[in-house]
């Protein structure tokens, strides 16, 4: 029989607070969403007589970037997370019981 799986995006109940996988046959991706904040942007102008100006210091705005991370789990690999605050997708291939994959899955309130 064929086993199916794609990609399931959600956060774990609180007994995940604390999440150890460990990958110990076949593989998979863990999918996850992360906000990086990038370098604060500053707005530079001249005026008239071409002196450069600059925001006071403080109003300059800092900026976000939402990114998807694909990590790859292969046997041997190890995560730790806490999937209780982060939207997380594992995503598995389609498989049959010889190329089946098993994880060891740890967690901690």
């Amino acid at each position: 029989q064929k086993l199916t799986s794609g990609v399931a995006w959600h956060t774990d109940a609180e007994n995940s607070l604390l999440h150890l996988a460990v990958t110990l046959r076949g593989s998979r991706v863990l999918h996850s969403r992360r906000t990086r904040r990038t370098a604060t942007a500053t707005t530079t102008m001249r005026d008239a007589n071409s002196t450069l100006l600059r925001r006071p210091k403080g109003q300059d705005q800092p900026t976000t970037k939402e990114e998807e991370v694909l990590e790859r789990q292969e046997p041997g690999d190890v995560y730790l997370s806490s999937s209780t605050l982060m939207r997380h997708a594992p995503r598995f291939f389609d498989t049959d019981y010889s190329t089946r994959v098993i994880a060891i899955h740890a967690r901690i309130l």
